[in-house]
């Protein structure tokens, strides 16, 4: 069960451009190593949480993980029931979680568990349970601190564009500096200055956004991919094995088994 946009502003100035938080609940599973440009929390209870980092290391067992956006892991929660959630780092969200974090891969203990699963409520969740938790989860983990990313004014300007394109829209580096008003080079630098990754990583993980909010709904995966953006739904499924750890059929199993 994957929520509809949930939008917050905790930052100052909003630099939320499209859905700037992912939340689901469910059973908890295995993951191949992966990397997304998303911050992402799972909380776990009945059975413990391992990472595996990208330099093969495991971590745990543990009660739940926060990670920085584009860190590679892996995620074995076999046996567990999970609430997780993604989360925009460019959002004011993902800034307050920025700030939380002690690492790139921080694990959570019993304590930090028990106090987000009582903002959960009843298990197996609602959509409405799972919508109110979210924010509610970010604040707990947070405690008020807050690490907004130095922004561009050009680049929050193609963000905003980017926010109301429909999926068919140019978004070629060309066609964007010109939104910016930047050369294609001063274009690049700065985009990637300013929200971490380089405009086609930024691009693609829009199209998986789109995607994941497609999967929770009942329309064929060729039908999802379509709407998202991709050529076609084998290229939606290595795009999520390469960011997830799985492809969109799992996450649909999962889902259909929450």
């Amino acid at each position: 069960m994957l929520l509809p946009p949930v939008s917050t502003n905790l930052c100052g100035a909003a630099t939320v451009t499209w859905p700037a938080v992912l939340a689901t609940h469910g059973p908890g599973g295995k993951s191949d190593p992966h990397v997304h440009h998303a911050i992402h929390l799972i909380v776990v209870r009945g059975a413990p949480l391992y990472v595996r980092t990208g330099s093969g290391e495991t971590l745990g067992p543990a009660r739940g993980v926060l990670t920085t956006a584009d860190v590679p892991h892996g995620i074995d929660a076999r046996g567990a029931d999970m609430v997780i959630m993604f989360v925009d780092p460019e959002s004011e969200a993902g800034a307050r979680l920025r700030a939380a974090a002690s690492s790139p891969i921080t694990l959570l203990d019993e304590a930090q568990a028990e106090a987000l699963w009582d903002l959960v409520g009843p298990y197996p969740c609602t959509v409405e349970a799972i919508q109110r938790w979210a924010p509610r989860a970010i604040d707990e983990i947070s405690k008020g601190e807050c690490e907004p990313r130095s922004m561009h004014p050009r680049v929050r300007v193609v963000l905003e564009h980017l926010r109301t394109l429909p999926v068919s829209g140019d978004t070629s580096i060309e066609a964007l500096a010109e939104i910016a008003k930047l050369s294609t080079s001063r274009f690049m630098h700065v985009f990637t200055e300013s929200v971490g990754v380089p405009l086609r990583t930024f691009i693609l993980w829009r199209k998986v956004q789109r995607a994941v909010s497609g999967i929770a709904g009942s329309r064929s995966l060729a039908a999802v991919a379509h709407d998202a953006g991709f050529s076609d739904a084998a290229h939606m499924s290595r795009t999520f094995r390469r960011m997830f750890g799985v492809t969109p059929s799992d996450l649909r199993r999962q889902r259909e088994a929450a």
